[in-house]
């Protein structure tokens, strides 16, 4: 038995942040995954927008965590090293009734604290970006609005957290749970935990492990968001995120330019009961792409290079369900969007529950920085020449849609990465426009060496799925 102050479940976005948050105090946290590595359900497949804020409604949790959470990755983002760019976002209005809806958005925004909104007319519209179809008449312009990294800002929390003592279990799915006086006993396939403060962040599971506790949290259904990724030659006629005038069923298909330099189109909102099933539908790009002309004039979609899908629990009340259960376990249900913008506020929040039960003692020696991986290909000429000097495998180049070289990989490795997927969320082999078709058995042949494993051992993702047959 493994026994802690501290158990969070579930290592994605809120459960990285939420573990580092627990790292400032004098507690034994650990968190467990049931995947190979943090950052392989939810987490991996969303839009990558810190949003603004004047979405969700006043006084709304939402509304609150998100204002928050924007506010702090303005400063978490350079003392954790993870890619962040303020490049604003539109939303847009193709005829009178939308531009009422715009109007309420803005003084929603007001109401909100967000400062800096604007109300656009078309003209001023396509000054900031000339590609918006011709259909717009106006739009609300939030120039607070950002976008981010999901995938390394889930890694930078999570090693910050663990460079501060908290330990990370990775293939540790959750099979039962039980209470036993005022401490938790939580059982995996393989071993038994014990703690006195339990954080379910376990996303699209939570609900499903509070049933285990018999802990009532809002009825929460799972949605379905499918996207198109464009190449990197399509970036230079992205400028700001795009979004429609919301609707009931969410944000709707959007347009969002990524730190990397490709673009997101989508995603669709369709509920399934399913919480494993992620896979591509016709129907799902068939919206996708009809949907896409109310936003831009002119799209090419012959320059895609991939199409995913990711899943989100949204809660029936369409606000965050953050809870402490009848057991005493801390729950956050429906983390949809603006989740991963909210998530740094979300684990201010949930220590603050957790402080009206507990007594906990601040650090004092709480280390808050910490240091991403620089690609070789982002340094300068004269910085590359003096890499290759010291390591020649900066001058082994692996991937070459991305330029990503063999001792970036090495890095990556070192950093916490076990499976291809892991590589290339962290260092972007089979990112570019062949998706691997040229790298990826390389990768495999890395990762087997520099873990001291055999290849057929290797995972694409998930635990089961290996790539090759033994």
């Amino acid at each position: 038995m493994i026994i802690s102050d501290v158990v969070i479940i579930g290592a994605g976005i809120v459960g990285a942040t939420l573990a580092r948050e627990c790292s400032k105090y004098q507690l034994k946290t650990i968190v467990l995954e049931k995947n190979n590595e943090a950052c392989q359900e939810t987490s991996k497949a969303n839009s990558g927008i810190v949003h603004a804020g004047y979405d969700p409604l006043p006084g709304s949790l939402k509304a609150r965590l998100n204002k928050r959470g924007a506010e702090l990755y303005r400063e978490l983002h350079l003392m954790l090293d993870i890619p962040y760019q303020a490049i604003g976002s539109l939303v847009v209005a193709r005829n009178e009734d939308e531009k009422l809806v715009l109007n309420q958005l803005y003084l929603r925004g007001l109401d909100n604290g967000i400062s800096g909104l604007r109300m656009l007319d078309a003209d001023d519209t396509r000054s900031i970006e000339p590609q918006v179809s011709d259909e717009v008449v106006a739009a609300l312009h939030a120039p607070s609005a950002a976008i981010i990294c999901p995938f390394n800002a889930t890694y930078a929390f999570l090693d910050s957290a663990m460079i501060n003592g908290v330990e990370f279990y990775p293939r540790q799915e959750v099979i039962a749970i039980d209470c036993e006086g005022d401490q938790f006993i939580v059982q995996t396939q393989d071993r038994v935990y014990r703690c006195r403060i339990l954080i379910n962040a376990a996303g699209v599971e939570t609900g499903h492990l509070a049933d285990m506790l018999h802990d009532t949290v809002i009825d929460t259904y799972v949605r379905r968001g499918e996207y198109r990724v464009l190449d990197l030659t399509e970036r230079v006629h992205y400028h700001q995120v795009l979004f429609q005038v919301p609707t009931t069923e969410g944000k709707g298909v959007l347009v969002a330019p990524t730190v990397h330099g490709n673009v997101l189109l989508g995603p669709t909102s369709v509920g399934q009961d399913s919480r494993k099933d992620t896979s591509v539908t016709e129907e799902g790009m068939d919206r996708v792409d009809d949907e896409l002309p109310r936003l831009i004039r002119k799209v090419r979609l012959d320059k895609t290079i991939r199409l995913f899908t990711g899943l989100r629990s949204t809660s029936q009340t369409g606000d965050f369900d953050i809870c402490r259960g009848e057991s005493g376990a801390y729950h956050l249900n429906g983390i949809d969007s603006p989740g991963l913008a909210s998530a740094p506020a979300i684990a201010e929040y949930v220590l603050e529950l957790i402080k009206q039960d507990h007594d906990l003692i601040e650090k004092t020696d709480f280390q808050p920085k910490r240091k991403g991986i620089h690609l070789f290909r982002d340094h300068t000429i004269l910085q590359q020449q003096k890499l290759m000097r010291k390591d020649p495998d900066y001058g082994d180049v692996v991937c070459r849609c991305e330029d990503i070289t063999l001792a970036d990989i090495k890095l990556a490795i070192k950093q916490g990465a076990k499976t291809v997927g892991g590589i290339k969320r962290r260092v972007r082999p089979g990112s570019g426009r062949c998706q691997g078709g040229f790298c990826e058995h390389r990768v495999l042949r890395i990762l087997a060496e520099e873990l001291g494993v055999s290849i057929e051992s290797i995972e694409k993702e998930r635990p089961g799925s290996w790539m090759v047959k033994p």
